[in-house]
């Protein structure tokens, strides 16, 4: 009789359940015009998951540069001036700030054109097409897909238990699996959802 070592396997089933959920919407309105992410492709935080188009938030940006550019001339002028009033320098100043903060604001839409996972993860569901509008929205979503007419949004999530799995659609999706053994946490990324047509 020889000697050998026994091995135990053990298997079993169970529910995946996300730890990390996040429901990303886009952040300006227009026609989505790249979705660079699919079911089952693995992003970083950072990563692009898709964009729309960016003309009209370039051209609004466009022009309140032109303004900016304009009020600080006027504002310049009436300071070497000997005949402006200091009446007119402040309210040259005002609109000056009030340009610069519309500035700001546009330049914030041109960057909102394109949506990012915010985690590191696992995309379950690409639920938004090339071609479909958008609408804005500056909250995070539930798990409905499309959240409002015109509405884009991505779900993202991640499970720490231990298999393997497929994850279901909108928020706090889960999927079954069995593992024999317990991974690292991951974290799962949904894209996102296409509003309702």
């Amino acid at each position: 009789m020889s000697e050998q070592t026994l091995k135990e396997t053990i298997t079993g089933t169970g529910t995946l359940t996300p730890t990390v959920t996040d429901a990303l919407n886009f952040g300006a309105p227009g026609q989505v015009t790249a979705v660079d992410v699919q079911p089952g492709s693995t992003v970083t935080a950072g990563e692009a998951l898709g964009s729309v188009d960016s003309a009209e938030a370039n051209s609004a940006l466009l022009n309140a540069q032109a303004s900016l550019a304009s009020a600080q001339a006027k504002l310049s002028s009436a300071e070497s001036s000997s005949t402006a009033t200091s009446a007119q320098i402040a309210a040259d100043q005002a609109t000056v700030t009030l340009d610069q903060s519309n500035v700001t604001s546009a330049q914030a839409e041109v960057n909102a054109v394109t949506l990012t996972s915010p985690i590191a993860g696992l995309v379950t569901a690409v639920n938004v097409s090339v071609g479909d509008v958008v609408s804005a929205s500056g909250a995070s979503g539930g798990s409905s897909s499309g959240s409002g007419a015109g509405s884009g949004s991505a779900n993202a999530s991640g499970g720490s238990a231990g298999g393997s799995g497929s994850g279901g659609s909108g928020s706090g999706a889960s999927g079954a699996g069995s593992s024999s053994a317990a991974p690292a946490p991951r974290r799962r990324a949904r894209p996102p959802p296409p509003r309702s047509r």
